[in-house]
């Protein structure tokens, strides 16, 4: 794995891990990409209190636990029974593999926005503990619109973004400020 160089001014290179290669756990899709048929969405094409929900994604026991291994290595994302000895007195799934599988289901299946889904900030991030056989799906609202006025080719958007499993509790929620391109934009 090579060092990547930083553009930004006075910034120096990341060299921490140059040389030392670290195997990558993949996580399989459930299903090959289909082409695409969501229509795409300018700023313009939003509304505020335009909704989105996205499919269900099942989570199993063997994708926490590879996701922890990867990123998040605690003893109650690793082992049911150290688990049964923690705080949450259960097998969870880590948070940031909730966030990590809210972003997949909104990129393959939620709004699909011209520009991508970039995240600009993200406020009142809020977990929940998830468990092995959650089935787990998002919904978007939209809060906020605001033209861009530095950058007029942008608008931007504030979106709730609820992670909801299947007895319609919230597993995930936060209100993320997304950056999307205006009809006529680069």
């Amino acid at each position: 794995m090579e060092a990547i160089a930083l553009s930004r001014p006075g910034a120096r290179a990341a060299s921490a891990f140059a040389g030392a290669a670290r195997p990558r756990q993949a996580f399989p899709m459930t299903s090959p990409p289909a082409p695409e048929t969501r229509p795409l969405l300018h700023f313009e094409d939003l509304a505020v209190g335009s909704r989105c929900e996205t499919g269900a994604h099942l989570l199993t026991a063997e994708e926490i636990v590879a996701y922890a291994r990867e990123w998040d290595p605690q003893p109650f994302h690793l082992d049911p029974a150290a688990a049964r000895d923690s705080l949450f007195g259960e097998f969870v799934a880590s948070g940031w593999h909730v966030a990590s599988l809210m972003m997949r289901l909104l990129v393959t299946q939620g709004w699909r926005l011209a520009g991508g889904q970039i995240g600009l900030q993200v406020d009142e991030l809020v977990f929940r503990a998830t468990r092995p056989g959650d089935s787990l799906r998002v919904v978007g609202e939209v809060l906020e619109l605001r033209a861009s006025r530095s950058k007029p080719d942008r608008g931007l958007a504030r979106v709730r973004l609820t992670v909801i499993n299947q007895r319609d509790d919230p597993a995930l929620s936060c209100v993320v400020t997304q950056i999307i391109l205006r009809k006529g934009g680069a």
